[in-house]
């Protein structure tokens, strides 16, 4: 009868422990969390090629972090050729629309990654990545209220095999806020749940 006991209460006792978040289990979801899709640095340019028109083109002095300076930029250090196009209709000044279509390379195809969207029904895009996050230190958690399955994770993260090219000074100009992620990494925070008897971290979630 003891023995049932002491086997009842070791069941519960895991149960319990399973439950409860800790640094490690915390630190294990990050740390998952960035190996496996959330640690990849992109661009955010998932549509290849790209067309600009004319009038977007013109923007280049204008506005500095634009999309037609960022196109530049990558033709510049290679990721890039661009040809001119006719798009279709006319532009604003009743002129045929004509613009510039950008294609990969084959140095940016090396770049294209597939990231993860949703890991319920497994779909994913392509996107230009030029780096890869790794968990540094988890700073603290706080569980949120009312509920001990779901906490608030803080933690740095470093930063490991930068291409060269996201290394230049057109890079850093152009797309500073990936620099700045890149080369002046502030602390980041997820929201970590209990799920199918795993903490993970929520897709989406900031």
């Amino acid at each position: 009868m003891r023995l049932k006991y002491l086997a009842l209460l070791a069941l519960l006792t895991g149960c319990s422990s399973q439950e409860v978040a800790s640094d490690r289990t915390i630190s294990n979801a990050v740390e998952n969390y960035l190996d496996q899709e959330g640690g990849a640095l992109c661009l955010n340019l998932q549509q290849w090629p790209f067309d600009l028109d004319r009038e977007d083109l013109r923007l280049v002095e204008r506005f500095p972090h634009g999309i037609a300076s960022k196109m530049k930029t990558l033709q510049q250090i290679g990721l890039v050729s661009s040809q001119e196009v006719k798009l279709g209709g006319v532009d604003f000044s009743g002129q045929p629309n004509v613009g510039k279509r950008y294609q990969l390379t084959k140095l940016g195809e090396k770049y294209l990654l597939e990231k993860p969207i949703s890991p319920e029904d497994k779909t994913s895009k392509s996107d230009l990545c030029f780096a890869h996050k790794t968990l540094d230190k988890l700073v603290k958690w706080e569980p949120e209220a009312n509920t001990t399955l779901v906490v608030n994770a803080h933690y740095t993260y470093q930063v490991k095999n930068v291409a060269n090219w996201a290394k230049s000074a057109e890079f850093k100009t152009v797309f500073s806020d990936e620099a700045t992620a890149t080369f002046s990494p502030q602390p980041e925070q997820q929201r970590v749940v209990k799920s199918d008897g795993e903490w993970q971290v929520q897709s989406g979630s900031v």
